[in-house]
C-alpha cells in the first residue's frame, strides 16, 4: 500500500509538470482564429483522475487552473477574463474531482473489469462536456461584468444572451475538444491500469490481463 501511494503521488506530480511544460511550450492552447483556442490540457487531468482517483484528479486540476490563470497575465489579448480564478481554477479544479467520481460510478454500475473503458469514455465525455458548459458560463458573467483583471486595457466583448453565446463557443472548439479527449484518454488509462495492476492487485496473470485488453 505504501509503495503505491509513493507511485501514484509520483505520477501524479509527472502529470502535472506534462501541464506545466504544454503551456510553457504553447502546445496545451491550439489557436483558432485571434481569439478562440483548443485546450488539450484536460487530457493530462482526466487520465490522473481515472487512474489515480477524486483527490489527485482535485489536483491536477487545480494546477490546470492556476496554470491557465498565469498564462492569462502573461498573454491577456483574448484571455485577460481568465485572470479571474473563479473562471480559470474553480471549474478546473471541480473537473478533476468530479470525473474520478463519475468514472467509480459507473464502473460499480457495470461489475466487469473488461467494462472499465466504457466507464472511462463515458466519464470523460461527461467530465468534457460539464467542464466546456461551465467555464463558458462562467465566462459570459465575467466578460458582461468586466469582473476581471485589465479589464480596461483588455476588453472581451460578449454579445447576445448566455444560451446562444455557449452554443456557439461550444460549437468551435467543444466539440473537438470532447472527441480528442473521448479518442485519446480511455485507452491511456486503460494501459495504466494494465500494467500496474498486477503489481498492486494480483488478481489476474498477464496472460488474463493480455485477454481482458483483446476483449475490446
Amino acid at each position: 500500500m505504501r509503495h503505491e501511494k509513493i507511485f501514484k503521488s509520483v505520477f501524479c506530480a509527472i502529470l502535472a509538470a506534462l501541464i506545466i511544460v504544454m503551456v510553457i511550450t504553447g502546445i496545451g492552447y491550439i489557436p483558432i482564429g485571434t481569439i478562440a483556442y483548443i485546450t488539450i490540457l484536460t487530457i493530462p487531468v482526466f487520465v490522473g483522475s481515472i487512474f489515480l482517483g477524486k483527490w489527485y484528479g482535485l489536483i491536477l486540476g487545480t494546477v490546470f487552473g492556476l496554470t491557465s490563470m498565469i498564462y492569462s497575465f502573461i498573454i491577456p489579448a483574448g484571455n485577460a477574463p481568465f485572470t479571474n480564478p473563479l473562471l480559470s481554477v474553480l471549474p478546473r479544479a471541480f473537473l478533476g474531482f468530479v470525473v474520478a467520481i463519475i468514472y467509480d460510478g459507473f464502473k460499480k454500475m457495470f461489475k466487469k473489469d473488461n467494462l472499465n473503458i466504457v466507464a472511462a469514455i463515458i466519464a470523460v465525455l461527461c467530465g468534457q462536456i460539464i467542464h466546456s458548459f461551465s467555464v463558458l458560463a462562467i465566462l459570459y458573467f465575467v466578460a458582461k461584468t468586466n469582473f476581471y483583471f485589465m479589464a480596461d486595457a483588455y476588453s472581451f466583448v460578449v454579445e447576445g444572451n448566455l444560451l446562444p453565446f455557449i452554443i456557439s463557443a461550444f460549437g468551435v472548439n467543444g466539440v473537438i475538444e470532447t472527441i480528442a479527449a473521448v479518442i485519446i484518454v480511455p485507452p491511456i488509462t486503460f494501459a495504466l491500469q494494465k500494467a500496474t495492476r498486477n503489481r498492486y492487485d494480483n488478481k489476474l496473470s498477464d496472460k488474463e490481463l493480455d485477454e481482458e485488453y483483446e476483449k475490446l
